[in-house]
């Protein structure tokens, strides 16, 4: 029988901040007109920050798992 890993307060704590920040890139991206913004203010263009977006939502979670080749 295996007993369940405790979670620690600082892990509940960073999946919160990791879970707050995913919903916060997804939000800007689901909005165009947030996105818009947001790229007029960082002088970069919508698809740049969209990629950028993207990155740090990829990066928050880590990368996928590796796939088993066949």
């Amino acid at each position: 029988m295996q007993r369940k890993k405790e979670v620690t307060s600082s892990e509940k704590c960073s999946d919160w901040a990791v879970d707050l920040n995913w919903d916060f890139y997804a939000s800007c991206l689901g909005r165009h007109s947030m996105l818009a913004y947001i790229a007029l203010s960082e002088n970069e263009s919508i698809g740049r920050e969209r990629h950028y977006f993207m990155q740090k939502m990829l990066l928050l979670h880590g990368a996928p798992p590796a796939r088993a080749e066949d």
